[in-house]
């Protein structure tokens, strides 16, 4: 495929989605970045969002927010972890149900809430195990009663 096929294929996709790549990008974004919501999610599954194929094969194609070049965009990371549970239909079943949003919201507040906090933490230990170690190698030997 030439570079003028590939410029005619990017004109033909503008032509049938009626936005730019840019535009596309930008909703694209907005969307995934939207499946970090349970409530969102819920919303989806009580509206049928799920019981379409289209829609399904859509929420496969957007997968591609995983690769580096893209996920660097994504503001909030949760929205990839329920993009991959999306793609069980069990969990597209199970979402629908509020008890189950209210678990999966309570779950996601709690990992926000000690998330951070605790890594903050095992850093700081690590740093202080590593300090008392390269202490002790350090400290000359004791003398030896004798």
């Amino acid at each position: 495929m030439e570079i003028s096929d590939n410029c005619n294929a990017d004109k033909n996709v503008e032509s049938l989605t009626s936005c730019s790549d840019r535009e596309r990008f930008l909703i694209e974004l907005e969307f995934v970045q939207g499946l970090s919501n349970p409530h969102y999610l819920n919303w989806l599954a009580q509206h049928k969002y799920f019981d379409d194929h289209a829609f399904i094969s859509y929420l496969k194609y957007l997968r591609y927010w995983k690769q580096p070049a893209y996920r660097k965009f994504i503001v909030y990371p949760q929205a990839l972890f329920f993009l991959d549970l999306l793609q069980n239909e069990s969990f597209r079943q199970a979402i629908a149900k509020s008890s189950v949003r209210e678990l999966v919201h309570r779950q996601q507040l709690f990992f926000w809430q000690h998330y951070r906090p605790n890594r903050v933490r095992e850093e700081l230990e690590s740093e202080d195990n590593h300090t008392t170690r390269v202490a002790t190698d350090l400290a000359p030997d004791k003398p030896q009663p004798g």
